[in-house]
């Protein structure tokens, strides 16, 4: 009978990585969102395109997974630099 692998519930990375990438993709995946429905004009927000989704999913994943701000304080943490 094999074990189940326990994981630890909260992970705090230890390289600056993670946190330099999280907080970059996350202000560019809402940037391009936000442009796409303003290049496909009034269409870009209705039911006929999927742009609308594309930003309210962009916007809702920042916050749940912490907006680029959160992420910059906890690289600063990370490498040491006074807030």
């Amino acid at each position: 009978m094999r074990r189940p692998v326990s994981r630890p519930t909260t992970r705090t990375p230890t390289s600056p990585s993670p946190a330099l990438a999280q907080a970059q993709v996350s202000q560019v995946a809402v940037t391009v969102a936000e442009e796409a429905v303003q290049l496909h004009g009034g269409i870009g927000f209705t039911w006929e395109h999927p742009a609308h989704l594309y930003l309210k999913r962009a916007k809702s994943t920042s916050l749940a997974l912490g907006t680029a701000a959160n992420h910059r304080a906890r690289l600063a943490t990370l490498v040491d630099l006074p807030l």
